[in-house]
């Protein structure tokens, strides 16, 4: 059997076209990555049939440099509701997330997270 590369869970394998002989930093791979590994989704329940918050259907994509402020205006924009007619609340500590002008990693936020609004 002959040796080959391993890839793991969540590996990004990036392929570019390019003349092997040009300048490093002309080559896209690095830019694309960066903006792969800024992504983060979030799920969230739909208030109209899971006011509750039991299960989380609805995902949103943001970034994780994004504020609190901008995932709640992007909430808003998804559900139809105004933004102050709704808090956002971490489903794993029942605690609300007030800081809305901190990045979300910040406020510990992590790709996969359920909140509840």
């Amino acid at each position: 059997m002959s040796e080959c590369s391993k890839f793991d869970h969540g590996t990004i394998l990036y392929v570019e076209e390019g003349d092997p002989k040009a300048s490093f930093d002309s080559f896209n791979w690095k830019k694309e990555i960066s903006e792969e590994i800024e992504k983060m989704t979030l799920n969230f329940n739909d208030p109209e049939t899971d006011p509750e918050g039991v299960a989380f259907t609805m995902k949103i994509a943001v970034k994780r440099t994004d504020t609190v402020q901008k995932l709640k205006d992007a909430i808003s924009y998804r559900t139809g509701l105004p933004t102050n007619a709704f808090y956002l609340v971490r489903s794993t500590t029942s605690r609300e997330i007030k800081e809305l002008n901190k990045t979300l990693v910040f406020v510990g936020l992590q790709n996969g997270a359920l909140i509840k609004i």
